[in-house]
């Protein structure tokens, strides 16, 4: 049975997001919703509490005072990147590792150190072309590539099929994709990402990250995370399934206004950036 087929079998029985989150979402696109409502709703979830005052309190965003309260995190940060941070906990905590030894086995450390290098990277661009919210940038990156762990996770014997093409044939994992599926990973992290109710910007970044070209809406956050996608696969940070480096598309490298000897200083930074969102690693690994 085709992929697309089986999706539409398990589409409701695929995990949602906690409601916890659900009801954040839903908060923070309310113009009239105060912080101290969004802080009752995460409240009702102390794990969720304590990761997201460790991430505060992280040198990610680096404050030079303790944060101790979900209220006063709110303040500091807003209601945007308290939204985004309990989205990313969230994922971590959906795809745990089934514990699973394969003859081909799926390094899921190496994924989620691309996947938050990917965030990184499309934050520190972000910031460059002064994106209206650089941390829903990161959110774009670190969950481009969240179809693959759904299709490990509940589609595993496709999923480890073209984990072998691309590496008997030395493939991309999307192009061993296309070669034996009908649907790959970046239309099924589309189809649950908007089952999920998560923004436009997350949905397009997931769906479009191997060809922005052809995303007709939020291009510029879609063509900043491919870019990512690239240079990270060129610092060889972490491992997305291959360890080939996917071409750049001229469309997207147009919109980053950046010149060829820029790459050195950005580089740098992402290394520094990647250290500092170790947090985010620590979560992952208990994945």
């Amino acid at each position: 049975m085709p992929v697309s087929e089986k999706l539409l079998q398990k589409i409701e029985t695929l995990p949602t997001l906690p409601i916890v989150v659900t009801r954040i979402m839903q908060l923070v696109e309310n113009p009239k919703t105060a912080a101290v409502e969004i802080s009752k709703v995460v409240s009702l979830d102390p794990a969720l509490t304590v990761k997201i005052l460790k991430i505060v309190n992280s040198a990610y965003y680096g404050f030079p005072k303790q944060i101790t309260t979900i209220t006063h995190a709110i303040m500091i940060l807003g209601f945007e990147d308290v939204k985004n941070i309990a989205m990313g906990i969230s994922v971590f905590d959906i795809f745990k590792s089934k514990g699973v030894k394969d003859v081909v086995e799926f390094d899921r450390i190496g994924f989620w150190l691309h996947s938050i290098a990917v965030g990184s990277c499309t934050k520190l661009l972000a910031k460059k072309l002064r994106y209206k919210n650089p941390e829903e940038a990161f959110i774009c990156g670190l969950l481009h590539d969240i179809g693959k762990i759904i299709l490990d996770q509940y589609f595993h014997d496709e999923f480890n099929a073209v984990m072998k093409l691309a590496q008997d044939e030395n493939l991309l994992f999307i192009n061993a994709e296309k070669r034996l599926n009908d649907m790959d990973h970046a239309e099924i992290g589309r189809v649950v990402a908007k089952k999920w109710g998560l923004p436009s910007t997350i949905i397009d970044s997931i769906a479009g990250h191997h060809n922005p070209a052809g995303c007709e809406t939020n291009q510029l956050v879609v063509a900043l995370v491919h870019a990512s996608d690239v240079f990270c696969k060129i610092q060889k940070i972490g491992n997305s399934g291959d360890m080939l480096v996917p071409q750049l598309q001229k469309t997207a490298w147009d919109q980053l206004k950046l010149q060829p000897t820029d790459l050195t200083k950005l580089y740098e930074e992402l290394h520094e950036e990647v250290k500092k969102a170790d947090t985010f690693m620590e979560f992952a690994k208990t994945a």
